[in-house]
This record gives structure tokens, C-alpha cells and sequence, in this order.
């Protein structure tokens, strides 16, 4: 048995060894998912109970922070991390995921624990580079630590909607040392106004701001599947990092320190998940949707029905559009990405087929008239080219006529003998379905009787012209 709570458009059952296939994180954190997985291996269909654990496979990047030092005011809005990955793929695990880890009491002390059999994740790094953004309401720092995107101990859904659930990696920290057009490493901003206190409290009239704006702090990432990343920002000696400018980072007063600590997910709710539901009689179905004849499949297993929803990712072929999906050949679209395909035990493998639609084609010449009566070589071959294209734009080819008799070739015109409109080697010539043949004409230097060539280097003096 294999399971999936949030990956049904990345699952590929991939013939008994399934993936998230390129699995992507959401830009928006309120839109970000919890991607969990369970395998269960070798069950037969005894009268027994298929329990299936489920592990995270993401990991979750939540912030507090706390300012000791009683001379400054400190307020936060957002907090950023960059130079993530924001696209991999992901290969479940080849043994049972029977195990999970839970940090009891939830406490700063570090951990270091790492379930048996895994799954494993593609290198994030090598696909777009993401900053992730969290903003909020204006929290004033205090000696206590105060949460700024950490879920509540409650653990409701609510509580993590500003908790990044983001793709396990390692990433080198950013070094301001090296600059450049952008980060080169991994790096937190923190959006802060930092004010003075002059007198005995704070007082938002009077009081001179410091700093108000974002400090780029480098961090070094080494994030693991299924554990919380809490990072907590002290501001006791000031504000930190550096001006958010990779090409020219400027210190911003103190430096931020901050500490890491590592905890569990909360667990899946209900804990194991009884495949069998309330009737230990019950026998799994499994459900397929199966693209072109195995272009691509979705599967998953389930009871007496279960929901799809139609692949983003589209066929490609040459000289077609495509349209979207049918149950015949041949049909008419009966599905678009992204729509809900419901299955049922009595039916529970879809085949759909892909509808297309011919592209209109059109075809262009472009003919090179040498305008220069006999004798003439190496003028080039007319171009055909076949497109869907509405218009099409032509390069003068690398090639020069050749004329004996000083004759010299010196361009070609869009008009015979006018060359108010001329074209050189890599020039282009635009042609429209509405006018797709184009002939351009050689214009040349030279003495029609054979005689000496006094235009050699431009137009001749005794007039362009072309033999009759």
C-alpha cells in the first residue's frame, strides 16, 4: 500500500516505485500544504487492518524573536528566506514508514533523530531560487520570547498559517563579501523599526528611529524532512546584517544573533490511518487514470470511490494544439488540467485520450533575384519554410554573387534597381500570411562593357547598373 495526503497531481505510481514528481511549493505561505506519505508493504487480504503511518516530507521554518536590551524599542512586520529551491522530486521510501518521531515536550533542547527508510528528495537547488515572505501585524519585541510565525500550542490549522512549509535542502549561507546582481547564498530578512529610548520607557513621539526597513542576515540551511526549523532573532545588541543590497551590502548598526531550534511536526491527525476504515472486511480498489496509453498514470488506492483531478502537464505534437482530454479517441474535450475526475469501484479505471486541434500552417519564400542578366554564380537558393506562425522574418544568408568583368555586388533591395530599402548579410525580411512570398534583387557596381570598376568600394560613379 502506498499512501498520499496532498501530492494527487504529483503522484506517479511510477510502476510500484512512486514519486511526487516535481513536486512545487507555493509562493503564498497561507497556500502552502502539508505533503505526507505512508507505505505499508507485503499485506495480503486477510480479515485484518491495513494501518498506514504517515511522515511529513517537507519541512516547516517558523520564527520568533526577543530584544534584551532595555535602550532600544523593536518592532517586526515580516521575516523572509531566501534562495530556496522551490521545485523536486520526491521517491517514497522502499520500507514500511512504521515509525515516527514526536518531541514530547516540545522543548529547545537539540535532537538529531533519523527515521529508517526515508524517502529521498532531488536537489531542490538546481530549480528556481524562491524567496518566501511572511508579514504580519506589528509585533513589539520584549526579554521574552514572543512568537512571530509559530504555530500556537494548540496546534489548530489556523496557528500555521504563516508557518513556511517548505522543500528539505542544504544551502550555504550568503557571504555580503562576494557581490553581485543577487544573493549567493541563503539569507533571512527581517523587517524591523528600531528606535532609541531616551528616557525611562518608550515613547513613540519623541523617540529617534534608528533603523526602519529590511536587514539581510546569512544563514546556513540544512533542512531535513519532517522537522520544525525555529529560528528565534535576538536583538540585544541592536538591529544586524546588512542592508538587503547583495550588489553593495552596507552593515546595518549590530549584528542579530540568532538560535536554531529543532522539533517534530505535530503528529497526523487520528495518528494511523486504518485503511480498512470501520469494516475490517473492506478490500482496497485500486484507481487508475490512464493518459495516451501510458504517457502518463495517476493511481491511487482506495474504497468505493475516489477523486483526481487531471493533470497540469499537456502532450506536445508536432503541428497540433492541444485541446484537453477525452474517454473515446477521436472524441470530443470532456476534461481540462486541473479538473476533478471521480472514480467509482465499479469503474475504477478512467483512460482518457487527447483531443488536438490542427494548427493553421503557412508557407513563406523569400527568392533572390541576382538582377544581373547571365554569367552570374553563387547566387543563393530560395528559402521555403512551413509555419504556424501569422508572420515569419527571413536572414539574408551569408552568400555574395560573384560576376566577372568588374562587376562588384554590392546589396540587395526590396525593389529592382531602387534601393531605397536594401538589406545586408543578417538582415531580415518580414513576410505575412497575407503576403508570404518575398524577391529580393542584387544591386551592384560596376561597368557593364567590362571595363574598369571605379565603384569598387561603393556605388560607381558612372552609375549602378545591370547587365542587359
Amino acid at each position: 500500500f502506498y499512501a498520499e495526503v496532498n501530492g494527487d497531481n504529483e503522484f506517479n505510481y511510477n510502476d510500484g516505485a512512486p514519486k511526487f514528481e516535481n513536486f512545487q511549493v507555493k509562493d503564498n505561505v497561507r497556500e502552502q500544504v502539508d505533503l505526507m506519505y505512508g507505505v505499508k508493504l507485503n499485506q495480503g487480504k486477510e480479515n485484518t487492518p491495513v494501518n498506514l503511518n504517515f511522515r511529513h516530507a517537507l519541512s516547516q521554518v517558523a520564527f520568533r524573536a526577543k530584544n534584551t536590551n532595555p535602550k532600544i524599542n523593536v518592532e517586526v512586520t515580516g521575516v523572509s528566506v531566501g534562495h530556496i529551491g522551490n521545485q523536486a522530486t520526491f521517491s517514497f521510501p522502499t520500507v514500511n514508514t512504521d515509525q515516527n518521531w514526536e518531541d514530547v515536550d516540545h522543548s529547545d533542547n537539540p535532537h538529531d533523530v533519523t527515521l529508517p527508510g526515508q524517502g529521498t528528495w532531488t536537489d531542490a537547488q538546481a530549480s528556481a531560487l524562491k524567496q518566501y515572505d511572511v508579514t504580519f501585524d506589528a509585533v513589539t519585541l520584549t526579554s521574552d520570547v514572543k512568537s512571530l510565525t509559530c504555530p500556537g500550542d494548540n496546534h489548530t490549522q489556523a496557528s500555521f498559517a504563516n508557518t513556511l512549509t517548505l522543500i528539505p535542502q542544504q544551502v550555504a549561507a550568503w557571504n555580503p563579501e562576494v557581490k553581485g546582481n543577487t544573493f549567493n547564498g541563503a539569507y533571512f530578512l527581517v523587517k524591523c523599526k528600531i528606535s532609541n529610548i531616551a528616557g525611562e520607557q518608550y515613547n513613540a513621539l519623541t523617540d529617534k528611529v534608528l533603523y526602519d526597513g529590511y536587514a539581510a542576515i546569512p544563514v546556513e540551511i540544512n533542512w531535513e524532512q519532517g522537522k520544525r526549523y525555529i529560528y528565534t532573532f535576538n536583538f540585544a545588541n541592536g538591529t544586524g546584517g546588512y542592508t538587503p543590497n547583495p550588489d553593495d551590502p552596507q552593515p546595518v548598526l549590530n549584528k542579530i544573533d540568532f538560535d536554531l531550534t529543532v522539533d517534530d511536526f505535530i503528529p497526523v491527525d487520528n495518528g494511523d490511518q486504518n485503511m480498512d476504515s470501520n469494516d475490517s472486511q473492506k478490500e482496497t480498489t485500486m484507481y487508475t487514470v490512464n493518459y495516451d496509453n501510458g504517457w502518463k498514470i495517476q493511481s491511487h488506492e482506495g474504497y468505493d470511490s475516489y477523486s483526481f483531478k487531471t493533470l497540469d502537464a499537456v502532450p506536445t505534437k508536432e503541428g497540433y494544439n492541444f485541446k484537453g482530454w477525452s474517454t473515446t479517441q477521436n472524441g470530443e474535450v470532456e476534461y481540462v488540467a486541473g479538473q476533478d475526475i471521480n472514480l467509482t469501484k465499479a469503474n475504477p479505471t478512467l483512460y482518457l485520450y487527447s483531443v488536438w486541434e490542427a494548427q493553421t500552417m503557412y508557407t513563406y519564400t523569400l527568392t533572390f533575384d541576382a538582377n544581373n542578366g547571365t554569367n552570374v554564380t553563387n547566387i543563393p537558393e530560395k528559402i521555403t519554410i512551413t509555419s504556424p506562425l501569422e508572420s515569419y522574418e527571413f536572414t539574408i544568408p551569408n552568400v555574395t554573387p560573384q560576376k566577372p568583368n568588374g562587376w562588384k555586388f554590392l546589396y540587395w533591395t526590396a525593389v529592382q534597381d531602387d534601393n531605397t530599402v536594401k538589406y545586408n548579410i543578417g538582415d531580415k525580411v518580414t513576410v505575412t500570411k497575407d503576403a508570404p512570398n518575398a524577391t529580393v534583387y542584387g544591386y551592384w557596381s560596376g561597368n557593364a562593357t567590362g571595363g574598369t570598376n571605379p565603384g569598387a568600394e561603393g556605388d560607381n560613379p558612372w552609375g549602378n547598373k545591370r547587365a542587359k
